[in-house]
């Protein structure tokens, strides 16, 4: 900045704001003066003390930098500096865009194999109905990957089994598997597995395989026996908690690679959850993902459906359990999506497929259905089915998707510009719009916002304050 012309001009960004701090933190006189200031045309923000506010206010009217020395002194370079480097002034009518955003892959990379149509439990929230005893056949699945093989032009690909329950189709899988091995030499690629079940057919004889084929697991385990039980029961209606629990840290044990995946219906129990998973299970990584209305979920009297302003706040005491619990350990905890919402708010890139814009609907991903079709991701339910069908796999080019799909047509113009909410919205840039798909089944349209939108729009400030209060939040859990 103080090797500015002193004509230069320099002006407020017209779409950057002011936000106070939390309410639990205005009396405090440390605080009073403080403001988040967020760049929302760049998706950058910082916390501002009140010379941050006044230079930014005395530019709400264009003034040279002539000007601006005059009236701030020996201060105006840190200051004008600080406010440029996050997007929140011009000079000259331009914005510092800073590092360009990583350019988004054009071709999938991650394959999404739903090997069982059918399940051995009655989830009350399940998005895929976990309906029908059809199978994804081992031949079909190699005919997919080598097609990917020969198609995409990653060095890596991503394999993930799903279902229902992946594991009622082992005997595919483990076919599947060693065929895959046998691709990467003539292919010159590499398969990487992963793996979601529900962990009642985890037994060791599967374990030691999946370690040989080196398969990332994750385990559906919601909580602990009052919380996971609730709408985790078997068809007849048997509770779960105690055999997924067995078996996964047996699992673990013998050296696999296996966490909890939770579904959270409510989050007045995410904290205590994160605690059971940490001190119980010993576990340093796991996911926590919002229930939506989809599937047997739309109807489900056992779902639990709750106001954003009361998912932000459980989600939050989460976020501030999870920092408690990183110190105390003195080791960094990956809790998604936590971990994700932080990347996004202090980077440019956005590798993570469902927190950009667009999203990677067959672009970073593609799915396999049990009944011989293809899809855009992993998620879909009966309503949403023909929407998100690709095709069967000798109609798709999977190299060239973006370019010849119909598909893609009808949503490569879904951005965060092209939804009305969102192209309003000072979050924008952090949440990219949210999911496609669940917009699509909640609205019947692609163009609208995800129905987390009052969510996304709650926790993302209060995480900006916490960082610029506390630096651990970075250390322990980015």
């Amino acid at each position: 900045m103080a090797q500015l012309d002193g004509n230069a001009v320099l002006a407020a960004d017209r779409d950057a704001s002011i936000h106070l701090p939390p309410k639990h933190k205005r009396g405090d006189p440390a605080w009073r003066d403080r403001r988040l200031m967020v760049a929302a045309a760049l998706g950058r923000w910082l916390i501002a003390d009140a010379e941050h506010v006044h230079l930014f206010r005395f530019l709400s009217q264009p003034r040279s930098w002539d000007a601006v020395r005059e009236k701030f002194g020996d201060r105006a370079a840190h200051l004008g500096t600080d406010l440029w480097q996050r997007g929140l002034i011009t000079v000259n009518g331009r914005r510092n865009v800073g590092r360009v955003r990583a350019k988004e892959p054009r071709q999938p990379s991650f394959i999404a194999l739903h090997m069982a149509q059918g399940c051995n439990f009655r989830c009350a929230y399940c998005y895929n109905e976990a309906s029908g005893q059809s199978r994804l056949s081992s031949a079909d699945a190699l005919k997919l990957l080598e097609k990917a093989g020969r198609e995409l032009s990653c060095s890596e690909i991503s394999v993930d089994f799903l279902g229902g329950e992946p594991l009622l189709a082992w005997p595919e899988i483990v076919q599947v598997m060693r065929g895959a091995r046998l691709l990467e030499k003539q292919l010159g690629k590499k398969f990487n597995f992963m793996m979601q079940t529900n962990g009642s057919l985890l037994t060791p004889d599967k374990v030691r395989i999946l370690i040989e084929y080196r398969v990332g697991v994750g385990v559906s385990l919601d909580g602990p026996e009052s919380v996971h039980d609730l709408r985790r029961r078997t068809v007849s209606g048997a509770p779960t908690h105690a055999a997924v629990v067995k078996n996964m840290l047996e699992a673990r044990r013998l050296g696999l690679d296996v966490n909890p995946l939770a579904v959270v219906c409510d989050y007045g129990n995410c904290a205590e959850s994160l605690e059971y998973f940490v001190r119980e299970l010993g576990v340093r990584t796991v996911r926590f993902n919002s229930f939506s209305r989809l599937g047997r979920a739309r109807s489900s009297e056992e779902a639990c459906d709750s106001s954003p302003a009361y998912q932000a706040q459980g989600f939050l005491a989460m976020a501030d359990k999870a920092l408690q619990l990183a110190a105390e350990l003195e080791a960094r905890l990956r809790v998604y999506d936590l971990c994700w919402y932080l990347h996004d708010l202090v980077s440019d890139e956005r590798p993570y497929m469902c927190r950009r814009s667009p999203c990677g609907l067959g672009e970073a991903i593609v799915s396999y259905g049990a009944d011989g079709f293809l899809y855009a991701c992993e998620e879909y339910e009966e309503n949403t089915r023909a929407a998100m069908c690709l095709g069967r796999p000798e109609e798709v080019d999977l190299g060239k998707l973006r370019e010849t799909s119909p598909f893609w047509k009808r949503l490569k113009p879904r951005t965060i510009e092209s939804i009305p909410k969102c192209a309003r919205c000072v979050w924008r840039h952090f949440c990219g719009g949210g999911c496609a798909h669940k917009a699509f089944a909640a609205y019947g349209t692609w163009y609208r916002e995800d129905p987390m939108c009052g969510f996304y729009e709650r926790i993302f400030p209060e995480l900006m304050w916490r960082i610029g209060e506390d630096s651990r939040y970075l250390k322990y859990l980015l």
